[in-house]
């Protein structure tokens, strides 16, 4: 039976059937069993060891007050319920941590290796689809903690169920974590194809950015904060979902108490509101919410696999999928900014955090929509050629052209959607401040776009390493100064409104300021696309003077 599974499987997935075969040797399950099996125990004794022996002394495990206390038994008053729950939330954090970060690092890392080795376009010649090879990869690379997790899942289950949660809300709880493996994961393997010339340090880059967002997410979970526009990570983030499990216990608030070195409230939760709408208030909004999250992105991300796996040629994304993606994502986080707020500056502070993911956003999209030079010149020589529709609808929709006239559909969209929460919302005198932090942050990207264009177009080979560069220097560079300058001279920091978070500068800039800014914002735009423009004119000539001199 078991080889004719193994047959079966091959036949389906072979890539699932190598990598399976590749890492469940003996030795290297002995090793997976071992360590998982140690951590078990090692944290089982920790708790053990928090567990009181003699009466008279303090204890969140004994019963009442907290002082421990001896029944008319003999026996020690112990608060079991709450030392499972305990348990269990913290196996719960580390199943998380060791899931997604070294599941993303494991990934990134094969990638990084099969290009080393030359047997990822060996892989790509395959006559199977991307998503069958991927999902082969997804599922067979980190495999090992897979095993890990299953060895340790009996003992979470036991102190789930030991602690009072139903069994449901922890099958819920493993549906969110595996819809965030799914994610993760999506996104490591893209990572792995587009920057896999950076070899295992991308892997190590990748995993260190999955665990810093772990880390804050864990911190504000355990440690509630004001709700801000932060919190649309948390759609992104499992353990989202343990402040219900907690409550689910039915355990009195007052033995709850500090639970895993912070609190798990999930009353608190019920103050982050989407919209008006409380989506962390219950158990199931929230399951609702985060599945539907993560399968979004994860369905984007996985078009982005399938375009640019059999072709690292060309663009990650096209142009109609990025306003797709840029419409999902102004309406998902502009959500999270509460607009009835008693102080106009925390409002402002949260239109800033919405700029600085979008921020984020446009950089991603640089990258996944600017063509490479070679494309870019195929464009430029036989563009006149291809009759379909005007120069505007190509610049729009073409998956050769330059991507900056794209890149101003979709700052348009983003404006166009948060200027009427901009008009509404109670912002006072500070209203016109934030227009113009709007419009300067469309300059700001536009700009960065158009450099980073241009530099794909050169000759250069290192031209996708000096665009990178350039356009983190370009986004650092304004932060910098702004500190100096606002240091040395107490001025207000006007090299902010070059910056991705202009908003901080217009708070506090006069209008002259902000104007000189805006037009020498598109005086750079300008000279930019001239420059590119040029450039292309006679990349286009090039091969009919060529061939003419041929003849």
């Amino acid at each position: 039976m078991g080889e004719s599974l193994l047959n079966w499987l091959g036949d389906r997935n072979p890539q699932l059937f190598r990598e399976l075969k590749g890492r469940l040797t003996n030795g290297k399950l002995a090793i997976a069993a071992g360590l998982s099996a140690i951590g078990q125990l090692f944290l089982v004794l920790l708790y053990q060891a928090a567990l009181p022996t003699e009466p008279g002394n303090y204890s969140r495990y004994c019963g009442g007050t907290g002082n421990c206390f001896i029944d008319d038994f003999g026996d020690l008053v112990l608060n079991l319920k709450l030392w499972w729950l305990d348990l269990y939330v913290d196996l719960s954090l580390i199943g998380i941590f060791v899931l997604l970060v070294g599941g993303t690092y494991l990934l990134i890392a094969d990638l990084a290796q099969e290009e080393q080795r030359g047997t990822l376009n060996f892989v790509r010649y395959s006559p199977r689809s991307a998503s069958n090879i991927l999902l082969g990869k997804l599922l067979g690379t980190p495999v090992l903690l897979y095993v890990v997790a299953a060895i340790a899942m009996p003992l979470h289950l036991m102190a789930g169920l030991s602690g009072g949660i139903p069994p449901l809300e922890i099958v819920e709880f493993y549906g969110i974590l595996a819809a965030s493996c799914i994610f993760f994961y999506s996104l490591a393997l893209l990572e792995g194809l587009v920057s896999h010339k950076l070899g295992i340090f991308q892997a190590f880059l990748g995993s260190g950015a999955v665990l810093l967002f772990l880390t804050i997410l864990t911190l504000t979970t355990l440690n509630f904060i004001e709700p801000t526009a932060l919190d649309w990570l948390r759609l992104f983030y499992p353990g989202t979902l343990l402040p219900h499990l907690v409550k689910a216990s039915f355990l009195p608030a007052s033995d709850i108490g500090l639970l895993a070195n912070g609190t798990l409230d999930a009353n608190e939760l019920a103050k982050i509101h989407w919209y008006g709408q409380a989506i962390f208030a219950h158990g199931a909004s929230t399951i609702t919410f985060v599945l539907l999250n993560c399968g979004l992105w994860s369905y984007w991300v996985w078009q982005g696999l399938k375009r640019y796996f059999h072709n690292p040629g060309a663009t990650v994304l096209s142009k109609k999928q990025s306003y797709w993606i840029t419409g999902f994502f102004v309406v998902s986080t502009l959500g999270f900014v509460p607009p009835r707020v008693s102080s106009v500056d925390y409002l402002l502070g949260n239109f800033a955090l919405v700029m600085l993911f979008q921020a984020m956003l446009f950089l991603i999209l640089m990258a996944a929509l600017s063509p490479q030079r070679q494309a870019l010149r195929d464009w430029a020589r036989y563009r006149h050629q291809q009759g379909r529709g005007g120069l505007l609808a190509d610049l729009l929709w073409g998956e050769k052209s330059p991507s900056t006239l794209a890149i101003a559909l979709n700052l348009a969209l983003i404006t166009a959607y948060i200027l009427p929460a901009v008009l509404i919302w109670p912002l006072g005198q500070h209203r016109l401040a934030l227009l113009s932090g709007l419009v300067l942050f469309a300059g700001v990207i536009l700009i960065h776009a158009a450099i980073a264009q241009l530099i794909l177009l050169q000759r250069t080979s290192k031209r996708v390493l000096i665009a990178t560069a350039t356009v983190g220097f370009l986004a650092v560079i304004p932060l910098i100064g702004s500190l100096f300058i606002g240091w040395a001279t107490s001025t207000a920091p006007w090299l902010m409104f070059f910056s991705f978070i202009p908003l901080v500068a217009t708070h506090n800039g006069s209008v002259t300021t902000m104007a000189f800014a805006l037009l020498g914002q598109w005086l750079v735009i300008t000279l930019v696309s001239v420059q590119m423009t040029r450039q292309l004119r006679l990349a286009g000539q090039s091969e009919t003077r060529a061939l003419l001199q041929g003849q």
